[in-house]
């Protein structure tokens, strides 16, 4: 083959390539490219807004074991999976996480389940020292209240064991809703036994619970189709073993119908 023809062809062959290098890079189709990407726009997360959440205590000094009374307003539209936000009482200065067994406070908690306001009692605690009250979305408080200031009794109250189920002494709450039951007054670390009216599954008593180490119980239930039978009210009470003294009576409430 003449070398004149062969040169002729590789120069041809060299043009077309660096042609189709030139238009494939105008293209954006050279994968080697280099050029430069604009940034993504950052995320913005889409804020919560609780304005108007308010906690007010009263008295704002008592007594180990005196009542407290707290008065709150929350935010609307809320809901109520898993309890929904939730109310606690704290050490002033204590983190808001304490590690409490009950993942809430050791002192006292209650759920506020998609509620724009209520009002709860409780006693104060045995320690001195000042106390407020958290409004707490998560794990993050939106609101606190005035502090109260509590000082040692002269004579320490007797135990007085007590049930609360979401905030009072009754609830009531749909198929698929949770109910929070809270109590005090327990002998510390001991054991605690619940009784249930109607019985459920031909027994009037069901599984005991010990109490921690400031003599409170914390316990949640939700009703559904398979676990509750008969599907409407139910009366509770728990009995100190080691004192053999007995709560208040709770009512829980189950509304809605299964297939």
């Amino acid at each position: 083959m003449n070398h004149q023809l062969m040169s002729n062809r590789v120069f041809a062959r060299a043009v077309v390539a660096g042609l189709l290098g030139l238009v494939g890079t105008s293209l954006g189709c050279d994968k080697s490219s280099s050029r430069p990407r604009l940034p993504l726009a950052p995320t913005v997360p889409v804020a919560v807004h609780f304005e108007g959440t308010s906690l007010t205590a009263s008295p704002t000094a008592a007594s180990s074991g005196d009542k407290l009374t707290l008065n709150w307003v929350g935010p609307s539209g809320r809901g109520c999976d898993g309890g929904g936000d939730w109310i606690a009482l704290f050490r002033v200065g204590d983190p808001d996480n304490t590690e409490a067994a009950n993942g809430h406070s050791d002192l006292w908690f209650v759920h506020v389940c998609g509620a724009t306001s209520g009002t709860s009692t409780l006693s104060a605690p045995n320690e001195p020292g000042e106390y407020d009250f958290r409004f707490m979305v998560g794990d993050t408080p939106v609101a606190r209240s005035n502090r109260v200031t509590v000082i040692a009794s002269t004579s320490p109250p007797p135990l007085v064991p007590t049930l609360i189920v979401d905030g009072g002494t009754a609830s009531s709450r749909q198929l698929g809703e949770t109910f929070w039951v809270t109590g005090s007054g327990y002998t510390a670390g001991g054991t605690v036994t619940r009784h249930i009216n109607p019985a459920v599954n031909g027994s009037t008593v069901i599984t005991p619970l010990t109490a921690d180490r400031l003599g409170n119980l914390s316990w949640s239930f939700t009703p559904t189709c398979s676990n509750f039978n008969p599907k409407n009210a139910v009366a509770l009470y728990a009995v100190d073993d080691a004192t053999g003294r007995s709560s208040n009576t709770i009512t829980e409430m189950v509304t809605g119908s299964c297939p």
